[in-house]
């Protein structure tokens, strides 16, 4: 099976299109129901409905025009973080 024809390539492909359309509720769509999402400054949203409530607003605002660029169907990851969630983040104290 070559990466082109993993089920997840077309996870990815909608993701992309979702970003570069603004569409929150297609980008939110590829999460499960109870999913957590990690943002970029560590912030935790739990659940599609609140990953599209966010991305709404990034897509009405400060990301409003931004794309995601495919590089000629190569993904690669530019970044990884696989660590404990840090407690603060969703709520919690130390």
């Amino acid at each position: 099976m070559s990466s082109n024809d993993h089920p997840f390539t077309g996870t990815l492909l909608r993701l992309n299109a979702a970003w570069n359309d603004g569409d929150a509720a297609a980008y939110a769509a590829q999460f499960t129901p109870d999913a957590s999402y990690v943002a970029f400054n560590g912030d935790v949203v739990h659940g599609r409905a609140e990953i599209e409530k966010a991305h709404r607003f990034l897509f009405e605002g400060p990301l409003r025009g931004s794309r995601l660029v495919d590089d000629g169907g190569t993904w690669s990851i530019s970044a990884f973080r696989n660590t404990r969630r840090h407690p603060r983040s969703e709520g919690g104290t130390r």
